[in-house]
């Protein structure tokens, strides 16, 4: 009979832990109202965002829907990067940043897609002239 050795965690789980705990912060979420959702102690969803301990497919499937939102954005800004053109260092700070989840958190509250528009725009002539 084969062993199966355990793969330990690595900077590609630290990256998935990182973006669960904005996506939860974004929400409004403790980690005790996550690891509720999930069945898990919060020192579990605790080790999971410091990437301590490795998320299965499974389990990021579970954190995904708890989180209401599509696994892809668990598994990484990478494919959304060249679209932006911020890097995926970028995106990274962007999706760890305070403020930046404050911004989407309430940018996600408005319905009317000619006023997310607006704001758009109002984001972009305010870099440009940062530039």
């Amino acid at each position: 009979m084969q062993k199966v050795m355990a793969r330990r965690s690595g900077a590609y789980d630290v990256e998935i832990g990182k973006r669960i705990r904005a996506q939860r912060l974004s929400r409004g979420m403790s980690q005790e109202d996550l690891a509720d959702r999930l069945g898990v102690t919060f020192q579990q969803l605790q080790k999971y965002e410091k990437g301590a301990n490795r998320v299965s497919a499974a389990r990021l499937r579970e954190i995904a829907i708890a989180l209401k939102l599509p696994i892809a954005v668990l598994y990484g800004a990478d494919r959304y990067a060249s679209k932006s053109g911020l890097g995926t260092a970028g995106v990274q700070e962007l999706i760890t940043s305070s403020r930046a989840i404050s911004l989407l958190k309430h940018f996600s509250k408005i319905k009317d897609a000619a006023a997310q528009n607006l704001v758009v725009d109002l984001c972009e002539r305010l870099a440009d002239k940062a530039d």
